[in-house]
């Protein structure tokens, strides 16, 4: 069955449960907080012939892989998420769990889209090396792209449409993996797949991501009605400072975090 490599790009809520080995990827709502800080939710990938697909997320869950237990070599895709110091937990900073409906139900209340990994590893994290972000006077570098390794997906992805689905008849976003471009160099049976949760200027082809400190202000505070956090006190909004490293920044925003379910 097909290898597939999906990365998420920008402002994703990585959930993991107590009892769960997985991931569950919600992209909050961020309706209310004006026309320049409304986010699409795009899967992005090449079909097969080699033309740029754009296919909106908004109403659908996508489930990933199928649970398998955790070992020294290959920890279950919540085990590794824990252990990336790049990806801020927010439930640490706040003390606040997300609920179990956000991460299974299917009327999940703030969420547009939801993507669950159940098994895989994660080779790969991006961060802005050039600035450090303080959170309740802690600083941190935050990743802004995070990528996912899952071996045998099936060719036919699984889809159920959400609660805030405009349409249910509408086609989802990707019937199978057998429309998508291979990657290069491979045996033509891994595939790649983006999913970013951006502004429209930062979705391809333009790219351009990139962000005030008081823009990522206001966009953070759309992850912590998810933690039921309704009054975001200013604390837990990140303030932009200098990294004191000499490394250049890679493109892209500060925008992936973590979280966990009580389950």
């Amino acid at each position: 069955m097909p290898t597939l490599k999906i990365d998420f790009n920008c402002m994703c809520l990585f959930v993991t449960s107590r009892n769960d080995g997985a991931v569950h990827v919600l992209m909050p709502s961020t309706a209310g907080h004006g026309p320049d800080h409304q986010h699409l939710a795009r899967l992005v990938y090449r079909d097969r012939d080699g033309r740029l697909q754009l296919a909106p997320l908004e109403g659908w869950a996508l489930s990933l892989g199928k649970p398998m237990p955790s070992t020294d070599d290959a920890l279950t895709p919540a085990e590794a998420v824990r252990r990336q110091a790049l990806i801020v937990n927010l439930s640490d900073l706040t003390d606040s769990l997300v609920l179990p409906e956000l991460v299974t139900g299917e009327n999940p209340d703030g969420v547009i889209s939801r993507v669950t990994i159940h098994s895989g590893q994660l080779p790969s994290v991006g961060a802005d090396t050039a600035h450090k972000w303080t959170l309740r006077g802690r600083r941190y570098f935050m990743a802004h792209r995070v990528t996912f390794h899952i071996e045998n997906v099936p060719d036919v992805l699984d889809w159920t449409p959400l609660g805030t689905h405009p349409d249910d008849d509408a086609d989802v976003p990707l019937e199978r993996l057998g429309h998508v471009m291979p990657e290069p160099g491979t045996d033509d049976n891994t595939f790649a797949l983006k999913v970013y949760y951006v502004t429209e200027k930062g979705l391809p082809p333009q790219m351009n991501p990139n962000l005030t400190a008081e823009e990522t202000r206001h966009h953070f505070a759309a992850f912590y009605p998810l933690l039921g956090i309704r009054h975001v006190d200013d604390g837990l909004l990140p303030e932009r400072g200098p990294a004191d490293v000499g490394t250049a920044p890679p493109t892209g925003m500060e925008y992936c975090k973590t979280a966990k379910a009580s389950m």
